[in-house]
């Protein structure tokens, strides 16, 4: 499992196994020395000159010591300028893939790498920011953790905006695999908070749900059950970003690890229940969401659909079954 997380700070502290320095084709050795080889002190960059004298291709990677950084490695790679023309983004994409690359053979287990692109070398932040999470968020790599590092608080949100953005449905994932492997009594109760901005996601087990009416009697409804508030659940909401509990949920993150994140952040959800009339409801809910790529809705202030599911503008997915230990 790999984990993906925007860190806000400096990436010459990153307690990791690598850090990348990113760098134009000649290594910095016209005294432009950055920040890296300050800190790594006078060897790095000496090693550096040794091992690459002409520099480094776009795309290609290489490593010296970590010397005085917290990191074993510095991977060096060289940026290509989107000013002076390079603006196909394959040639960003490789940089990343080069680097990691380079990170397997080193049996690197963490890496850090800046946001490489944007400010000196003139790459669109945006370009930059969708590049770095789709390269790392879909890698075949054998690293365990990577850390994307931005210095400044604007950059740093609009990233952890961009891990985020399929969260949700990484989450509606792992609840079918807890399904398929049998704990077919994890339910769902997605809604909109009151402002109307923030989804928000309580997963809790089938034993917990009521009717609306125990907690809102003039809201009664014979087809609206909902959790007991008190009961214990996962609960997220997309202000977290990628935070999920103590975890992380990403475009990287499979359906079968958020299924184990959402476990280990509550593991009375792994318990065997029968419930198959919910779980074809929640798979033709979760095949709806998948294909809209629009998040499910079934409270909210502005909405009363007698238990009913509202998906995207206009579209009311069947209210889910009663909780087995209601039926009668």
């Amino acid at each position: 499992m790999t984990v993906l997380k925007a860190i806000l700070g400096d990436i010459t502290t990153q307690d990791v196994d690598a850090i990348v320095n990113a760098s134009d084709h000649r290594m910095h050795y016209d005294g432009g020395v950055g920040a890296t080889y300050q800190v790594a002190g006078p060897g790095s960059l000496e090693e550096c000159k040794i091992h690459f004298p002409d520099g480094k291709d776009s795309g290609n990677a290489g490593w010296t010591s970590g010397y005085n950084l917290p990191a074993r490695f510095v991977i060096h790679t060289s940026v290509p300028s989107y000013q002076a023309g390079q603006t196909d983004r394959t040639l960003l994409e490789s940089v990343y893939r080069g680097c990691l690359a380079l990170a397997d053979k080193l049996g690197v287990e963490s890496i850090a790498f800046p946001l490489i692109g944007p400010g000196l070398y003139g790459w669109p932040v945006e370009d930059a920011l969708n590049v770095a999470v789709e390269v790392l968020s879909t890698n075949a790599s054998n690293v365990k953790e990577i850390r994307i590092v931005t210095q400044d608080q604007f950059n740093h949100s609009k990233l952890e905006r961009q891990l985020g953005r399929l969260t949700w449905l990484r989450l509606l994932q792992g609840v079918a695999v807890l399904h398929q492997r049998g704990f077919e009594g994890v339910r769902i109760y997605p809604g909109m908070r009151p402002t109307g901005l923030n989804w928000q996601l309580l997963i809790t087990s089938q034993e917990y749900f009521k009717p609306r009416e125990h907690f809102k009697p003039r809201y009664s409804s014979e087809n609206e059950f909902v959790p007991d508030w008190e009961a214990p659940a996962l609960r997220y909401n997309t202000v977290a970003g990628a935070r999920v509990g103590n975890g992380y949920v990403t475009t990287a993150t499979t359906p079968d690890e958020a299924a184990d994140i959402i476990l280990q952040d509550l593991p009375l959800l792994a318990k065997k229940f029968d419930d198959r009339e919910y779980v074809v409801w929640f798979e033709g809910l979760l095949a709806v969401v998948t294909g809209l790529k629009r998040v499910p809705i079934a409270h909210a202030e502005y909405f009363e659909e007698d238990g009913k599911v509202k998906i995207g503008g206009d579209i009311l997915f069947p209210a889910p079954p009663i909780p087995p230990h209601l039926r009668n």
